[in-house]
């Protein structure tokens, strides 16, 4: 159900939500204000009053509804909450008070159980008895958390989690259902991280921090009445919503926290929702946003997250952490889309988005390819599939450890290749994961155990290389590889049917073997593999020379000598392994597959293979036959290069300044190390296109020599070296990784 903007309550919620302690609301007139300044000062007290019902009304409706993440509202049903309840003492029984785990911290289970109460109260109000016996164990609860102060060793449990909690309850009680030294009591606890001069979380609170503290001060103000703080807390949210080079929403829509790592549906999805909400509450208000703000909410969601995410299932590159909680969820994005179609003039586009979150089995309707230039991240998003790659350099972070969370995931970030059919292939596998084989990674195979990352000030590449060039549609990414002794040339070519993944200059020899995976995902179905023309199901693992697999709708196609890897296991584990605050186990069946490199690639160690989502295992044969229609012109360490026949298409990665021939008849130059997508479906209208930009995020003139005579507008050919010359252009920072499109017009 769409939420709206209509919010009305009934004569008695109008009651409940006017809220405690009815302070500094009146103003005071002296005789000496004439009668002029005095319908002034109450024409302006008036927009107050009105103002502050008006949020009051929406935050209320807020907390009934609950419209909030699904991970803070509590999993027990209402039976187990009241039977599990001690009165004499307002405790849980179950409930671990003593419990210090940093990330999930038990003792907040508390609060999500009052809020349930409370909401269960506000909604069945007219039923005296049922009510007032809610209402007595809420008195009880909050009365025990005052009288022991349970206090986290994680700040944000204090400052943010356990004060959200409280705003939420507050505002679904009228005045003097709660003894007002009651509501004085939790309102001072609520100011933790509310300072005179600044949101305080280790210092000023900046991104998604900031907003948390700003929607604590907003339920404070309501609940005072008190004008000033709404108007510092809505004046802090809109500073918010700018795009930055550091913390929070990027110039390419994507989001980072935690210094330069992508967050997009960690923190910030929690930031889509918050944002989404407040922008709610303020509308026809004096603290509405601005449209400006407005349209950065909705290009954040629609040219950011909305490509990061397939049906209902986020990219789990851009989780962060969050990777290693199983209580996530997407609901959060939805119901910030529901929120702004009712803001935004991009109302149809978040419609198709919402449409798209609940396809099911249905082919999703926003298509094309982005490359996110702040992130290192490249996704490709088609009706029946979605793929991306995620990439780390000296200027991005790949995925950080805290808090006991994501303790194995050195290797995230680090080239991952997600693939997306239904939405539900990797669900709950993390905890079974061999994290040295995650989709897409090229890694040693050794048996140590894994380094566990400080935060984000380890997770953090040497090269400068990597980035990705996208037209909208098609695009490819490129990835300067190097980790310990390992350093090798990466690629990923997306294109409408296919993705084609390139590896070269590898360079490694030591003790234990090499393995470039392919895919580890959950096993569904029969897994065929096809050697010598000889197709057979898979029994057990194998290891051999093969000519393609099929799996779950996904065709892999190998070239080349090397040992294709194949199994489907059923595997076991736990998400305590990966998170300290979780004990849950997990049994599921893993599908792996996986290219054998050996232990001795010296330089100029190479391979490639072709992966082909949503293709039927019967079509796989006659698939095998077209295959060249892809053609690989260069996989070498200092060129890689794909043409794409019936896409018309050369894809172009120079690792340095050099020449290449894409046919018998034409052939680019280029003077420094670049990357190029030529498109020639227009060929015979006389357009070719070219797509460039620099994976080293810097401005750049990169000089092109073309053998064909085109004219565009600074092109000068040479009949002497029968040579178009021209020069290309990025933009500079923020904007210096984006693409930009060059056309040529062709002389025949």
């Amino acid at each position: 159900m769409m939420i709206t903007l209509n919010m009305k309550t009934n004569g008695y919620n109008k009651l409940r939500i006017l809220g405690h302690l009815s302070l500094l609301l009146s103003l005071v007139f002296c005789n000496c204000i004439g009668q002029g300044h005095g319908d002034q000062l109450k024409q302006i007290q008036k927009i107050h009053t009105v103002d502050l019902d008006t949020i009051r009304e929406r935050l209320y409706k807020f907390s009934a509804e609950e419209i909030i993440r699904q991970e803070l509202k509590t999993t027990l049903s209402l039976d187990s909450i009241m039977g599990r309840f001690a009165p004499q003492n307002g405790t849980w029984k179950d409930i671990d008070y003593q419990n210090n785990s940093a990330s999930w911290w038990a003792p907040a289970e508390h609060w999500r159980r009052l809020y349930k109460l409370s909401v269960c109260y506000a909604n069945n109000i007219e039923n005296k008895s049922t009510a007032e016996t809610y209402l007595h164990y809420i008195k009880a609860g909050i009365e025990y958390w005052i009288d022991n102060k349970p206090k986290s060793t994680n700040y944000w449990w204090n400052a943010i989690g356990i004060p959200t909690y409280m705003g939420r309850v507050l505002v679904l009680f009228r005045q003097g259902e709660l003894p007002e030294n009651m509501v004085r009591a939790v309102v001072d606890m609520m100011r933790v991280g509310i300072k005179d001069q600044f949101y305080d979380y280790h210092g000023p609170a900046t991104g998604q921090n900031l907003l948390w503290l700003a929607n604590v001060h907003i339920h404070l103000s309501v609940l005072l009445n008190d004008m000033q703080g709404l108007e510092r807390a809505f004046e802090e949210i809109k500073s918010e919503i700018t795009y930055n080079k550091k913390e929070g929403i990027q110039y390419d829509n994507s989001f980072h926290q935690h210094g330069e790592q992508l967050y997009s549906y960690g923190y910030g999805r929690v930031f889509t929702l918050f944002i989404a909400q407040l922008a709610f509450l303020a509308k026809d208000t004096q603290f509405e946003f601005e449209k400006e703000k407005i349209q950065i909410i909705s290009n954040f969601i629609l040219d950011g997250q909305q490509w990061m995410m397939y049906k209902n299932r986020p990219d789990y590159s851009a989780m962060g952490r969050e990777l290693a909680r199983p209580y996530y969820s997407s609901k959060a994005i939805v119901l910030a889309a529901e929120l702004m179609a009712h803001l935004s003039e991009r109302k149809q586009e978040f419609l198709t988005f919402i449409q798209d979150y609940n396809s099911g089995s249905r082919l999703v309707k926003s298509t094309g390819n982005r490359h996110f230039w702040h992130s290192d991240f490249m996704t490709h998003k088609k009706p029946g599939y979605y793929a991306s790659v995620k990439m780390a350099s000296e200027r991005i972070n790949w995925s950080e450890a805290g808090n006991g969370e994501n303790l194995k995931g050195y290797y995230l970030g680090n080239g991952v290749n997600f693939i997306f059919r239904r939405g539900d292939e990797y669900d709950s596998i993390f905890p079974i994961w061999n994290w040295k084989k995650l989709p897409g990674l090229l890694s040693v195979q050794d048996t140590t155990g894994l380094p566990v990352l400080n935060w984000w000030y380890e997770a953090i590449n040497t090269t400068s290389f990597v980035g990705g060039v996208s037209n909208g549609a098609q695009g490819f990414a490129a990835y300067d590889y190097t980790k310990g002794d390992l350093k090798a040339k990466r690629a990923w070519f997306f294109f409408d049917r296919e993705i084609v993944h390139l590896v070269s200059g590898i360079d490694y020899s030591g003790t234990f073997p090499l393995l470039q995976t392919v895919n580890q995902c959950l096993s569904k179905g029969e897994i065929l593999t096809s050697a010598n023309s000889q197709i057979n199901v898979l029994k057990r693992p194998i290891s051999g020379k093969l000519n393609w697999v099929h799996h779950d709708s996904i065709g892999y196609f190998f070239s080349g000598s090397h040992k294709i890897t194949v199994s489907g296991e059923n595997k076991m584990g736990n998400w305590n392994t990966i998170n300290k605050s979780t004990d849950k186990s997990v049994v599921k069946n893993v599908f792996t597959i996986g290219v054998e490199l050996g232990n001795n690639q010296k330089n100029n160690g190479s391979l490639s293979y072709i992966i082909v989502p949503a293709i039927s295992s019967s079509k796989m044969q006659h698939y095998a036959k077209s295959i060249d229609n892809i053609a690989v012109l260069s996989n070498k360490k200092s060129i890689q290069a794909v043409h794409h026949k019936p896409q018309k298409q050369y894809h172009l990665i120079f690792y340095q300044p050099g020449k290449m021939a894409l046919n018998d008849s034409l052939s680019i130059e280029v003077d420094r190390k670049s990357m190029m997508l030529l498109d020639y479906r227009e060929y015979d209208q006389g357009i070719l296109k070219v797509a460039t930009a620099n994976p080293e995020n810097e401005a750049q003139k990169i000089n092109v020599a073309l053998s064909a005579k085109v004219s565009c507008d600074n092109c000068k050919w040479s009949p002497a070296n029968k040579r178009t010359y021209f020069s290309l252009q990025t933009p500079e920072k923020p904007y210096s990784g984006k693409t930009v499109i060059k056309v040529l017009e062709y002389r025949k």
